[in-house]
């Protein structure tokens, strides 16, 4: 009887630690705040949800502090700087969780598709970011930037719209140059 008392009690548990967050301040229904990050199909591994591989696995070869096969929030939360200069990434699901994210380069990544920084709340739209990121057709920046550098957008020929925030006061030279 006690062993089925531990095991219902640990089921419980179970479904909610793999549920959202409840204080991660991310709430749909308010346009304020950032969107829901993705399930974790592994709690322990923010990599998990992630369906790029290369991606995936630029993160488990530069962020796996301890080396043990996954990045957990905690080392995810560590996480100032991404360069993925020139890869060959189409999404990158699952960045919502480098909560400390100031600085992503994506400059040149050809088949990136796809962004939603909304959850990297202390991330800078900096000079380059996107240059050149032809196939880039969606992205949702966060609602606090308050400017976007120069060439930021710079030949995204995919991207038809972007929502500015409304905090943006500056927008650098040729951010948006060769978008249609």
């Amino acid at each position: 009887m006690k062993t089925l008392t531990i095991l219902f009690v640990a089921a419980i548990m179970m479904g909610v630690g793999c549920s959202k967050s409840e204080d991660s301040e991310n709430n749909p229904d308010k346009p304020d705040k950032p969107s829901p990050l993705p399930d974790l199909p592994d709690p322990n591994d923010v990599c998990s949800c992630m369906d790029d591989i290369i991606f995936m696995q630029y993160c488990y070869d530069n962020f796996d502090v301890n080396k043990d096969g996954k990045v957990s929030k905690i080392e995810a939360s560590a996480v100032a700087k991404i360069d993925l200069a020139r890869q060959e990434i189409k999404t990158l699901t699952g960045i919502g969780y480098f909560s400390n994210l100031e600085i992503l380069n994506c400059k040149e990544c050809h088949e990136l598709t796809t962004v939603d920084l909304s959850n990297n709340l202390k991330v800078r739209i900096g000079d380059e970011m996107f240059y050149t990121c032809s196939k880039l057709s969606k992205i949702v920046l966060p609602n606090n930037i308050l400017e976007i550098g120069e060439s930021a957008f710079y030949g995204c020929s995919s991207l038809k719209n972007i929502d500015i925030p409304d905090k943006v006061t500056e927008i650098g030279y040729s951010a948006f140059v060769l978008c249609i």
